[in-house]
């Protein structure tokens, strides 16, 4: 056999398994074979739940993070999206971000998606921008609870500490992918973690990627008078 092209194959560090690059990506970047979840950038975590092309930024794109408003199903979101190449960003700006995504939703109503890893930002002292930015997440957090908006976490690499969310408030209901990467020293399957019995658990439910789409639109329509729009946006509910 000859020698694999890169960027064409890509093997699975839980099976071993070879994957041709384009199935995992129509698959989601889950492997067909053993359901290991592969990292995904911010850009694909919104695309994933958010009507094709309905996205808009409201800060400047960063490597790893995206702020901003969308649509699902008619429904108008503040969602932020936050990957592993958030860890090149300064901390304080990332917290930063997120404040002001907490602030736009408040100001204009809006139910709130904020989809982030464990594991950033977690060695080091914080200097004070990124202490400030705790403050100003916390500050903007308490507006959308007295506003009485929906704040929904998705956590894609829970870490199995309390701080696996980095500071990050988690969200009224909280969601989490089952499996992560593994490259962590002694690291444990969400799964195991978070079914212990215990008065803690912080963690709502543990959801397949193939089924996170369904299951954010459930919640969202649960939370918004039955998901109805008007117009233009109750069509795009009836056509899903």
């Amino acid at each position: 056999m000859g020698r694999i092209p890169e960027g064409v194959w890509s093997k699975c560090p839980e099976c071993s398994e070879l994957i041709f690059i384009k199935d995992l990506i129509r698959n989601l970047r889950v492997c067909p074979r053993c359901g290991f979840h592969f990292p995904m950038s911010a850009e694909e975590r919104i695309s994933l739940l958010l009507t094709k092309g309905s996205f808009r930024s409201l800060l400047d794109p960063r490597d790893g993070l995206m702020i901003g408003t969308g649509r699902m199903r008619g429904v108008e979101l503040a969602v932020g999206a936050i990957d592993t190449e958030a860890n090149r960003l300064e901390e304080g700006e990332v917290y930063e971000s997120i404040a002001a995504l907490f602030n736009h939703a408040a100001q204009n109503r809006l139910p709130v998606i904020l989809i982030s890893p464990g594991g950033l930002f977690m060695e080091g002292e914080r200097d004070e921008r990124a202490l400030e930015g705790i403050a100003a997440m916390e500050k903007e957090l308490i507006k959308l609870g007295k506003a009485g908006l929906l704040y929904l976490s998705i956590l894609t690499d829970p870490h199995p500490v309390y701080d696996f969310a980095n500071y990050i408030p988690l969200g009224d209901i909280v969601l989490a992918e089952p499996r992560g990467r593994t490259n962590r020293p002694q690291r444990e399957n969400p799964v195991e973690i978070y079914s212990r019995p215990s008065p803690d658990k912080l963690i709502d439910r543990i959801v397949e990627r193939g089924e996170l789409k369904r299951t954010v639109w459930r919640i969202i329509k649960w939370c918004t008078q039955g998901g109805k729009g008007h117009g233009r946006e109750a069509e795009e509910a009836q056509n899903g």
